[in-house]
């Protein structure tokens, strides 16, 4: 198994995990440059599609961009390393993939579309740009404008109907993708149309998952901080003790995945290296 560490900045007044703590310029340049010191690829959001917040228009979400992350984009030499833009808004991505080619010509740019959606528009854009990394995301939304709505649209199937048709979106959204020249990610979007049962049975399946995707596509893996991981359910992940709970158990989980004779990459994201460094650190036991 290959692992690469994608780390999350979230530049959003309303994010469970970190709203309203780097959409300063100072706070996001720091952000920024600690991970940096630990991850190949950093993941920028600027609206949180959890379904108790609202959806942002198109103007709203690229002005937080402009005002946090474009400042931080003009100022600084390029890193030369994966951008991720987590969007769901072609317009907004377009805007924002233009500002770092002009500035940051040999940063990778990652469109992270939570949307799961492969219109026409979207695929001439990446057939236009061949140099994107494309996330393509499980989300049963309708559209890309219902994609914050996703826990409204959860499939009520067993589990095992569940995996097999979580695979089956994939093969039929890997073959609309086919023809493209980009590279192609998959991410199944833990937490995205998904009751709790069936993210757990899907994490506890996860290699059988894994092996019916063609070996070759990296597969994004984020579990960090996500509720679903809370036991018992009721446990209140917003206190500092719940969130170490949590945190434990996603540790847990990667070591179950690093221990997968599997060879192919995941690409871990997380707010905190803890969990990767946690589960590598147990990992070495075995390899001693």
């Amino acid at each position: 198994m290959f692992i690469r560490k994608m780390g999350v900045i979230n530049i959003t007044p309303d994010s469970f995990s970190d709203g309203n703590q780097y959409n300063k310029h100072q706070s996001f340049a720091d952000k920024f440059r600690e991970i940096q010191t630990w991850a190949q690829i950093i993941d920028i959001g600027a609206e949180s599609t959890a379904p108790f917040n609202d959806a942002v228009v198109d103007t709203e979400e690229l002005k937080r961009f402009e005002q946090v992350f474009f400042p931080f984009l003009e100022s600084n030499p390029d890193p030369e390393i994966y951008i991720s833009i987590d969007s769901y808004k072609l317009e907004t991505f377009r805007i924002v993939f233009e500002k770092i080619k002009t500035h940051w010509p040999k940063t990778k740019v990652v469109f992270n579309d939570v949307s799961g959606k492969l219109e026409d528009e979207l695929l001439a854009f990446l057939n236009q740009n061949p140099e994107i990394v494309y996330v393509f995301c499980h989300n049963l939304c309708p559209d890309r404008v219902s994609t914050g709505r996703h826990m409204d649209y959860v499939s009520k199937v067993s589990p095992n109907q569940f995996l097999v048709s979580i695979v089956d979106y994939f093969k039929k959204g890997l073959e609309r993708l086919k023809d493209l020249d980009n590279e192609i990610w998959i991410d199944p979007c833990f937490g995205f149309s998904k009751t709790r049962k069936q993210n757990h049975f899907l994490i506890s399946h996860f290699k059988s998952f894994l092996l019916q995707i063609p070996y070759e596509i990296s597969c994004v893996v984020g579990l960090s901080r996500k509720s679903f991981l809370r036991v018992p359910k009721d446990a209140d992940i917003k206190t500092p003790q719940g969130l170490v709970n949590v945190e434990q158990v996603h540790s847990n989980i990667l070591f179950y995945l690093f221990r997968s004779p599997l060879k192919r990459e995941l690409i871990v994201r997380t707010h905190d290296p803890a969990p990767i460094d946690n589960a590598q650190n147990s990992l070495n036991f075995f390899e001693v």
